[in-house]
């Protein structure tokens, strides 16, 4: 299928709003390397407040340039059909990460710094942009979540999905709801519809952190008012409930970041990666690209190597030469850290080396994303489909005729008399 100057090569995912492809440019001029196509669904394109939300995501996200953001390379349109494109991250996002991590081990120290860091940086940048006169655009993500963090398989972070971001005193989207982002992530004043700042993503990040840190989620409960309650009234708890050998700096740091009164916690993301940067230092630990790196080829061995588009499992039918689709079942709950979370994997998580939350695609739970035809859903457990593949049984091996002839066998028994014989004489 090809879009403008793009062919789609596959679809990952479709969300609430878009859907979302592996593409590649064609032209004498394109450049032979995979991209990430984000089209608008057709049912949409009436709809004038939803072609503006859409549009002023792309427009955003292709004002920022930083390589801890997901650069946005192209926006168009054809008959309709509104797009973007964006870079290829080679990875998988932090929700992954901790899906992999089991119970009993917790993410390295380094690798935990090396994500808060890289988050910081990508942060600052937006928070921090000005316009065209010097005046601050005022950007808040409002979205920061383990989903919208990207972590490369060779140890780079980077923040994406700009779709519900704040731009100064504008709420663009405000026509479209009052809640903007993932509840269990959202800063007491952000649940209460209250004007939002940079230090609602900096407290949104400090949630991460403690995730990261302990490996488990931090606001759970049976209902939507459950979680409120724990947002808005019990406040976060030590790090150290979750992992009891937190240090006791990166525990205030982060209590910092998730603190109920905003104007406690750190005015500015660039002053919460000076902080992880000092602890780091004191502690001994290399917060590096290598450190992540080495963590994400520990726990995706099998996404280590160049990206190159997933082929859908294949299973040839027994008796006939056309392939047919193997299904991908859900797994009984494995000892993955994450899977206590209402958002399983079958609603947003896509097994191939893109994920839909990592180029800025929310999936709705409703999405029953394994039918979405050529790709592979991750369940509870993180065993690949084509692993259900199963193998032909295999046949039993008959015995051949001329091994059962009368001759054969007295010639056999003679030569095994013949053997003991002269066993029996050297005994002697």
């Amino acid at each position: 299928m090809q879009l403008g100057r793009y062919r789609l090569l596959r679809k990952l995912a479709v969300g609430g709003m878009a859907e979302v492809y592996l593409a590649q440019a064609t032209g004498a001029d394109a450049v032979a390397r995979p991209i990430v196509l984000k089209r608008m669904l057709p049912r949409f394109t009436g709809e004038d407040a939803f072609v503006q939300m859409f549009l002023d995501e792309a427009e955003l996200a292709a004002s920022l340039h930083h390589p801890n953001l997901c650069q946005v390379f192209d926006i168009g349109s054809q008959v309709g059909n509104h797009f973007f494109t964006m870079e290829y991250a080679h990875g998988r996002d932090a929700r992954h990460l901790l899906k992999r991590l089991h119970r009993a081990r917790h993410l390295p120290l380094d690798a935990l710094l090396t994500i808060a860091i890289g988050a910081c940086q990508g942060l600052h940048y937006a928070h921090t942009r000005r316009d065209q006169r010097g005046m601050p655009l005022g950007i808040v993500h409002r979205d920061i979540s383990p989903s919208n963090l990207v972590l490369t398989y060779d140890g780079f972070v980077k923040i994406v999905d700009f779709g519900v971001a704040k731009l100064g005193d504008r709420d663009r989207h405000a026509r479209l709801g009052p809640l903007k982002g993932k509840l269990a992530y959202m800063s007491p004043e952000q649940f209460h519809g209250l004007e939002v700042d940079h230090r609602s993503d900096l407290y949104s990040l400090g949630v991460v952190m403690w995730e990261l840190a302990s490996g488990r989620r931090l606001f759970r409960g049976t209902s939507e008012q459950d979680i409120a309650e724990q947002i808005t009234i019990v406040g976060v708890p030590s790090a150290t409930v979750g992992r009891p050998d937190c240090p006791a700096k990166l525990d205030r740091i982060i209590a910092r970041c998730v603190d109920l009164d905003r104007d406690q916690r750190y005015e500015s993301a660039l002053d919460l990666q000076c902080d992880l940067e000092t602890f780091a230092r004191d502690a001994r630990l290399t917060a590096s690209p290598r450190s992540l790196a080495r963590v994400m080829t520990d726990l995706f061995p099998e996404g280590t190597g160049e990206p190159q588009p997933p082929s859908r499992p294949r299973q040839l039918a027994r008796g006939t030469d056309s392939p047919k689709r193997v299904p991908t079942e859900p797994s009984s709950p494995s000892t993955a850290s994450f899977d206590d979370l209402r958002e399983r994997a079958p609603t947003t998580a896509i097994s191939d080396e893109i994920t839909a939350t990592g180029v800025g695609l929310h999936v709705k739970p409703s999405t029953a994303v394994a039918n979405i035809p050529q790709i592979a859903v991750e369940t509870a457990s993180t065993v690949p489909a084509s692993a259900m593949v199963q193998a032909p049984a295999t046949e039993a091996r008959s015995v051949p005729n001329w091994a059962l002839h009368p001759l054969v066998l007295v010639l056999v028994g003679a030569a095994i008399s013949i053997a003991l014989g002269l066993y029996g004489q050297r005994l002697f």
